[in-house]
Order: structure tokens, then C-alpha cells, then sequence
């Protein structure tokens, strides 16, 4: 089958994860992918570095959303001359906000179009931007889920979401991130752990590690305030943090701060392939906090590397931990619950390597780009079939 992967944006950091990922589980399943998207979107996925910078002017706010609106008329022409070149038998796109450009180009050309959201900018969670266009945005988005041929989201809580405005539950389905299972498979985890630990010179050490974008609304904040609550009641405990971002100098001073520089290790970005190692490193991933309707990566990452995975009790994470038995999950923003429950792993030896094992176990077997993109091909088997 021909596939024409569409997307606009950079294509970096976890967004180029998933969106390598499913290119690649296409392919691997023998299907001929060509890709429209902008020239700029050749970047290197992973954790990249990101210099803490105040949020962006108001003006530059409203140049930056004028001309997405505009950049359609540059991605339907796009989108027209891949699809005359590939002559494929559906699009695949990756959703952004006020981008109605692809699926406007599909019904012109009559193809099937299967969109994948993330996230929503007009639905019932908003949007992390001040919005200009308010009504223009809705009227965008409202557009790509009501005349795309499927949907793709990524969980329950945002099915939920698109459903506010598709109305069509056949033809718009959950595939929650995954893991890429053959590169997994590569991995000596157990050797990697010796090395990585050996390198890292925390053999004697309970390792408790993040993973990810030191950004405020992923909880780094929470996750810092509870280290010094951690180390008072276990003395051997360490944390591996591997990422970036603008909480980072706010981090090294509430460090600093509690005097804890000998129990932290600030890593700063990697590339996504090195992202394993600094895993395979740990005994204890966190989660410190996440949205309503995202499905974490660095969950799967962790769980896959039989590290204790650990999230905030929100609807997605419940989708892919089962609480004690392939991770734990606390209260959300609950610092003595948070801080509860991960003394517990840190005291308990066994449980932890149980845990890791039934973890590791299950996102092997259920997690899997290549199963997320199988889940795909079906959806656009069963809406062609009903055509």
C-alpha cells in the first residue's frame, strides 16, 4: 500500500519520535511511505537543548498564528503535488492548530484522509497558547475532525474530546504511544544497567530518574520540592534527571538551595537513541505530572526497560499503568503521596524487580508502533469497506 505521510511541523523532540516512529512502523510492515512535509522538518528527534526564554510578545504571538493560517495555501499546493507524485491510497496526518489545508487538499482529490491528534486547541481542554483567532481556530479544527476519513487519537480522554464535534465513534480510534519493539529488542537492558550504572558511579545507588522537557507543567517543580523530603528518609537514593528546558535554572538553585548537589545528576539533552541507557541506569522512573489527555512516551520508555514507572493518578496514565503491577501510580499534586510511594519502591527490592519484569512484559506484547500502525491500516480498511 502507498502511503503519503503529512504533517507541518518541525519535526524534533517527541513529536519527531512519534513521527519517525510511525513512518517507520509503516515501513516495516512493507508499505511505501513518502513523506510532504516543510523543508525545516529534518531535525534530529530527541531532547534537545532549549534555552530558558520569557514567553513570547503578544505581537509575536499574533505573527506567528497569522501565518499558520496563511502557510495553507503553501501545504495544500503541498499536499496536491505529493499526492499527483505518490499517487497513494490515504494520507496520514499529524494534526496542527488552524492547519485545515490537508484535509481540504484530500477532498478536492478525493483520498482518504486519516488524521492523528494529539491534542485539541478548540475542545473541551483548550489550549497552552493565548489564542488570537479564537472563532477561525475552532472553525479549523472542527473542519479537519468532522471531514477527515478517521481519526486517530492517542486516548480515552481525548476521543472524548473529538467525539464533542465528530459524532462518528466507528471511524475514530485510541492508540495510546508505544515503544519500538525491534530496537528494544537490540538492547542488552541488564548489560546496559551495569554500564550505565558503573559510568554514572551509582552501583550502591537507588536511582530515581526523570526523562523529558524541564517544563513547568510537567511537574519538574513538584518532583524537585519533594527530593529533599526523599533523601531525609532514604540516604542512598540519587536522581538521574535527563532533559531541558526553561525550569532547568530554577531546578539547579532549588538544588543548591537544599544542598543536595551530591544526590543529583542534571544530564541535560541527549539524543533520543542515547535516551535508553540513561533508563536502563534507573530503578525508578517518574511522571511527575502530565494533562488530562496525553499518553506520556517516557512511561512506555521506562516500563520497557524494566524501570518502575511512576505517574499522577489522570485517566491516560491508568491506560497504560496498572497500579502495582506494571507501575504505581499517586495522587495527583499530592507531595506525601508522591513522596509515600516512592519511598516504598525505594525499601522494597523485590517488589521493584517484580514490577519492572510484569512492566517490560506487558508494553512488549501491547505497546508497539508497529501495532499502533496495524490499528491503522484497520481503520482505513473498515471506513474504504463501508465506502
Amino acid at each position: 500500500m502507498k502511503i503519503l505521510y503529512h504533517h507541518r511541523t518541525r519535526g524534533d523532540g517527541a513529536e519527531g519520535v512519534h513521527i519517525n516512529e510511525m513512518i517507520g512502523a509503516f515501513r516495516e510492515l512493507r508499505h511505501e511511505v513518502s513523506i510532504a512535509a516543510p523543508r525545516g522538518a529534518t531535525k534530529a528527534s530527541g531532547l534537545a537543548a532549549s534555552q530558558p526564554s520569557r514567553p513570547p510578545s503578544g505581537f509575536k504571538v499574533f505573527l506567528k498564528q497569522t501565518a499558520e493560517i496563511f502557510y495553507n495555501v503553501v501545504d495544500y499546493f503541498r499536499v496536491r503535488a505529493a499526492v499527483k507524485k505518490a499517487q497513494p491510497d490515504f494520507i496520514y496526518e499529524r494534526y496542527s492548530s488552524y492547519d485545515f489545508a490537508g484535509v481540504m487538499a484530500a477532498k478536492h482529490l478525493k483520498i482518504p484522509i486519516i488524521v492523528e491528534v494529539n491534542v485539541t486547541y478548540a475542545g473541551r481542554f483548550g489550549a497552552r497558547f493565548p489564542v488570537i483567532y479564537r472563532g477561525l481556530l475552532k472553525r479549523a479544527e472542527s473542519y479537519v475532525l468532522q471531514h477527515a476519513d478517521g481519526i486517530v487519537v492517542v486516548s480515552e480522554a481525548l476521543k472524548e474530546c473529538v467525539l464533542d464535534v465528530r459524532k462518528d465513534d466507528a471511524t475514530t480510534i485510541v492508540t495510546p504511544n508505544a515503544i519500538n519493539l525491534t530496537q528494544i529488542k537490540k538492547l542488552d537492558h541488564h548489560g546496559l544497567r551495569t554500564t550505565m550504572r558503573a559510568e554514572l558511579d551509582v552501583e550502591d545507588k537507588i536511582v530515581i530518574g526523570f526523562v523529558g522537557s524541564l517544563r513547568k507543567w510537567h511537574g519538574i517543580d513538584f518532583f524537585a520540592d519533594a527530593m529533599t523530603a526523599i533523601v531525609s528518609q532514604t540516604k542512598n537514593v540519587y536522581f538521574l534527571i535527563v532533559g531541558s528546558g526553561e525550569y532547568e535554572d530554577t531546578l539547579k538553585a532549588k538544588i543548591k538551595d537544599a544542598k543536595l548537589e551530591e544526590h543529583v545528576n542534571l544530564v541535560g539533552p541527549v539524543a533520543h537513541d542515547q535516551v535508553y541507557s540513561y533508563i536502563a541506569a534507573m530503578d525508578v522512573g517518574v511522571m511527575p505530572d502530565s494533562n488530562e489527555f496525553g499518553s506520556p512516551m517516557k512511561i512506555l520508555e521506562y516500563m520497557a526497560m524494566e524501570c518502575v514507572a511512576v505517574g499522577p493518578d489522570l485517566g491516560p496514565i491508568h491506560e497504560i499503568i496498572r497500579d502495582g503491577e506494571t507501575g504505581c501510580i499517586f495522587k495527583r499534586r499530592d507531595q506525601a503521596d508522591f513522596v509515600s510511594v516512592l519511598i516504598n519502591l525505594c525499601d522494597n527490592v523485590k517488589r521493584r524487580k517484580q514490577i519492572g519484569e510484569n512492566a517490560r512484559r506487558d508494553v512488549l506484547n501491547e505497546r508497539t508502533w508497529n501495532r499502533n500502525a496495524s490499528d491503522v491500516l484497520d481503520l482505513f480498511q473498515h471506513f474504504r469497506t463501508v465506502c
